[in-house]
This record gives C-alpha cells, sequence and structure tokens, in this order.
C-alpha cells in the first residue's frame, strides 16, 4: 500500500471493498495509466452470494453476470449467466447427497472445443464425486 498513489509504478492494481459483514461487493483496477474500473460487483442476499457482476467495457449499464441459486441447505445448487436485456443460461447444476457433493453437470461447454468439432448440440460435462 502506498501512502501517495502518485508513487504507484506497477502495471496494475486490485483494490477490495468489502461491507460492513465482512463480504466483498466490489473489485477495482487501475491501470497502467492511473485510470480505475470496476471489474466485479458481488450481491447479496443476507449471507449468501446471489450474483456476481462484470461491467461490459464501453457500454454503460451492460453487466455479465453469473447468479446462484440454494437450496435450503444453502449450497449451491445452480449457477446461471446472464447479459443484462437477455435471458438467463444454465452454466452448471449440482446435485448433494447427505450435504456432500455428489455431481456436477456443466453446460455449454461446446464454446471451449475446437472449432473442427461440428456437434451442434452443448456439450455436457459430468462429474461425479465419491466419498
Amino acid at each position: 500500500l502506498f501512502a501517495n498513489e502518485n508513487d504507484y509504478k506497477y502495471a496494475g492494481a486490485s483494490y477490495f471493498k468489502y461491507d460492513n459483514q465482512g463480504r466483498l461487493i466490489e473489485v477495482q483496477k487501475r491501470f497502467y495509466d492511473g485510470s480505475l474500473v470496476v471489474i466485479k460487483m458481488n450481491n447479496y442476499d443476507g449471507e449468501l452470494l446471489q450474483q456476481t457482476c462484470n461491467p461490459v467495457t464501453g457500454q454503460e449499464g451492460v453487466f455479465n453476470c453469473t447468479k446462484y441459486e440454494y437450496n435450503s441447505q444453502k449450497n449451491v445448487i445452480r449457477k446461471y449467466a446472464t447479459l443484462t436485456g437477455t435471458a438467463d443460461k444454465l452454466l452448471e447444476e449440482d446435485t448433494y447427497t447427505e450435504g456432500l457433493l455428489t455431481e456436477s453437470k456443466i453446460f455449454d461447454q461446446k464454446y471451449y472445443l475446437p472449432a473442427y468439432n461440428a456437434d451442434p448440440t452443448p456439450y455436457t460435462l459430468r462429474i461425479i464425486y465419491e466419498y
């Protein structure tokens, strides 16, 4: 931490903002040119993270967000992606047995596969956890 921000000579820095309950609510990034921008915002409902959003560069009021859905034991059971003004898209679905994560399904992985994959259906990665 610098006593004077003018002493700052690095290519970048991150600043973390917490609420009075110790929850991370905002991340800002300072770039080499001195500009400071918000790169992440978290919203909570009580102790549970409801969504984390990243502003879209150059588009005021537009955010890429990940939304979280929980079961009654406060375990994340679904994660969704959304872009401001679009419908939520299911990213991941988790299953628990007796409080332990037993299965994860990760959707839309086709976007990370090589271009030669001609399969038009979204690829789903299924992970089984054994204890």
